[in-house]
């Protein structure tokens, strides 16, 4: 496999619009992406830690935010 077929199979971004309800699709999403990962509960946590905070704390309310997760080797 390409490092660059290695990095897009580990790697996620999407753009979320900046509405509460979007917080589930963000940690349901990191979820599934890591879902083999020993990391992913904490992954999980801290993605929709950071999605709240966007919505509550920033200017993406009523815009977007844009969710990137990258699983390193080790």
């Amino acid at each position: 496999m390409s490092s660059a077929a290695a990095e897009a199979a580990t790697s996620y971004q999407q753009v979320f619009p900046g509405r509460a309800d979007q917080v589930a699709l963000v940690r349901r999403d990191i979820a599934g992406h890591l879902a083999s990962h020993p990391a992913v509960d904490d992954a999980v946590l801290i993605a929709r830690e950071l999605a709240t905070n966007s919505v509550l704390h920033s200017a993406s309310a009523g815009a977007c935010f844009t969710v990137r997760c990258q699983a390193g080797r080790g």
